[in-house]
């Protein structure tokens, strides 16, 4: 290793806090270590985090009584027991939600004279993009018109207004989409390699650990967060690494199969 050059570490959160002290306490010696808070575990804290908000919605009774999923692992969905199944599960009902959202969106905003031109194009291209999505060499055009579509701040506008107009029990699953949404933007970031939604979508997941009592999450991922806004000027040679998706595991050149360096090592 030459000299100055740093070393990252990924650890768990139980773990990252004992190394983060001894790090504070012994600052010259490890001065060129990073420590990093391991993805995959932070997914799974943060999927307890929405089990926790959703605790009494009926949201197991749903899964299990649609024999999507089998009462006892329904239950353990809720608390991200099982990674694959609990991501599976939240994705599914985030796409049945956004499928019963949409039309009462559109209607709404016609309602209240939203932009016509604008809506209907951005309908005809979430239609078109839904119907042709068994068309693998369309798939990716197709997703890059709807990230075009939902940046637009013309949709973000009008999604705002409509959540604030509805009824609480339609409020209440607005906030499980956008916990939803929150999560797998932070699962693309990984499995991506991308470094900034790695960051913003982390920086989100914050305040729901301090809402729903995850103390150490919430206090730990505080002290990481800070120390990832730094990075450029703490530690640059890390920085260029992360910036360029050397933070998760690759072993393939195929799009969006990136793994957390912990999910790797389980």
């Amino acid at each position: 290793m030459n000299p100055g050059q740093s070393t990252v570490i990924t650890l768990d959160q139980q773990l990252y806090c004992k190394a983060k002290e001894l790090q504070w306490a012994n600052d010259d010696q490890c001065k060129t270590i990073f420590l990093r808070l391991g993805g995959f575990h932070i997914a799974k804290n943060f999927m307890c985090a929405i089990g926790n908000h959703f605790a009494s919605s009926g949201l197991p009774e749903v899964w299990a009584e649609s024999t999507v999923f089998g009462e006892n692992t329904a239950q353990n969905n809720m608390q991200g027991k099982s990674y694959n199944r609990s991501i599976r599960a939240h994705k599914l009902t985030f796409e049945a939600l956004w499928k019963m959202l949409w039309p009462s969106f559109i209607a709404w905003a016609t309602d209240h004279n939203a932009n016509q031109g604008y809506l209907k194009t951005a309908s005809c291209k979430v239609v078109k993009a839904l119907e042709q999505r068994e068309n693998v060499t369309q798939t990716p055009n197709k997703v890059k018109d709807l990230e075009e579509l939902l940046q637009n701040p013309n949709m973000h506008s009008l999604l705002e207004q409509f959540a604030s107009s509805q009824a609480p029990t339609t409020q209440f699953w607005i906030t499980y989409i956008q916990m939803v949404s929150v999560l797998l933007q932070f699962l693309r970031a990984e499995r991506t390699g991308n470094w900034d939604l790695h960051k913003s979508a982390f920086a989100a997941m914050l305040p729901w650990f301090a809402q729903y009592d995850h103390a150490n999450y919430t206090r730990w991922g505080s002290v990481y967060l800070a120390d990832v806004m730094q990075l450029e000027t703490s530690h640059p040679d890390v920085y260029q690494e992360f910036k360029s998706g050397n933070f998760v595991v690759k072993t393939t050149h195929n799009p969006f199969n990136q793994l957390s360096t912990d999910q790797a090592l389980e």
